[in-house]
């Protein structure tokens, strides 16, 4: 398994650095996750830091400076008075001078100077591990690869019939040739076998023949892999009750890998009356956790391990189409990761008004407004 491959490489002294490469999807963050919350390598690291160096559907790196800011964050280093990047390196590079590190860097997708941005040379024990989709990549200090594969026919059986909750799916001749064909479909992809089976698993196994024929319609074989999964999405999406699609849409208007405070979404629902609460405050709420459990059993949303944060898959996100971009006039999602919104936030913020398919993100109109 990749992870273990992984673990197994930073326990050697001669590995400083290791490229996981493999297709959209496949759980190269998942394995990072794993990695920045690993108790083995806390143990073996002074330092763990865990940085995304591109966002979306960017075919660049993010640039230095945002690189920079998100490692000395990481480190907690003063940069009162300078923005000059040399200035910021050497910080960084004292900080961690002497200290034993984990740099990990997920979804690199240009050449990257890791020594521009203040990263010390790997010694005494430091080591980088890198993620990318891209082949051309050049990474000097990296000296080995683990390759993250999409699933085998057995492996996307195995995780289909899990997911399917249908332990008993092989004493069913017909629905197990239907599994096999919407397994080939799914092509090995972890995510989409996931999304599928969750949506086969609320229907009868008679039923399946015919769930089949409609997801065969949606998935089109031979393009490129973003549009194949946009295909498998709309599938899914057509699954979805009304209320369930407005509420996925809702989640693509916050920011990337950016944690959504589950109350702060469960009201932002309710003000939009997505959850048919009739004025009643605590049947909304548990309409809004139902539609919020429905969506994770989907993957539609993944669950943090605080359990008071979801976030949005970036294959889902991008397989949306893009929100339109925010007002400068609108206050609506806070600018730092995972913090709950202030009063100000929700007694005066933009909101949401999805009607007939359509986002706009309308900044809720203020007191001065009113008096022009």
């Amino acid at each position: 398994m990749p992870l273990e491959e992984t673990l197994d490489l930073l326990k050697k002294d001669k590995v400083k650095g290791i490229a996981i490469s493999g297709m959209m999807g496949t759980g190269k963050t998942a394995i990072m996750k794993n990695l920045n919350n690993h108790e083995e390598v806390a143990k073996i690291f002074d330092m763990v830091m865990w940085i995304k160096v591109s966002a979306g559907e960017s075919k660049e790196n993010l640039d230095m400076s945002q690189l920079q800011n998100a490692i000395a964050k990481r480190l907690k280093v003063d940069m009162a008075g300078t923005s000059d990047c040399d200035d910021i390196a050497d910080r960084i590079s004292n900080e961690l001078k002497g200290k034993t590190y984990l740099l990990l860097l997920d979804d690199i997708k240009a050449d990257l100077d890791i020594h521009q941005m203040g990263i010390p040379p790997c010694e005494n024990g430091s080591k980088i591990v890198l993620t990318t989709r891209e082949s051309h990549i050049r990474f000097p200090t990296v000296d080995r690869v683990v390759k993250v594969t999409y699933l085998s026919p057995k492996e996307s059986f195995r995780m289909f019939q899990d997911v399917a909750n249908c332990p008993k799916l092989k004493d069913d001749r017909e629905a197990e040739a239907c599994a096999w064909k919407i397994i080939r479909e799914c092509g090995g992809h972890p995510l989409l076998i996931n999304i599928i089976a969750s949506v086969f698993q609320k229907k009868d196994l008679k039923l399946w023949s015919e769930g089949f024929k409609s997801l065969k319609r949606f998935s089109e074989k031979g393009q490129h892999e973003l549009k194949e999964l946009k295909n498998v999405i709309k599938f899914c999406h057509d699954d979805l009750e009304d209320t369930q699609r407005k509420c996925v849409l809702y989640g693509v208007l916050y920011p990337e890998e950016i944690g959504i405070y589950i109350d702060c979404l469960l009201e932002c629902w309710e003000a939009e009356d997505f959850l048919g609460n009739g004025g009643d405050s605590r049947k909304a709420y548990i309409n809004g956790i139902h539609i919020l459990n429905s969506l994770k059993d989907k993957s539609l949303l993944e669950e943090d391990e605080s359990r008071k944060y979801v976030m949005m898959h970036k294959c889902i996100r991008q397989s949306k189409d893009k929100a339109p971009a925010q007002s400068h006039t609108a206050e609506f999602i806070p600018a730092d990761a995972q913090i709950t919104p202030s009063h100000n936030h929700l007694s005066n913020p933009a909101h949401l008004n999805i009607s007939d398919g359509t986002m706009n993100i309308i900044a809720a109109a203020t007191q001065q407004n009113k008096s022009d």
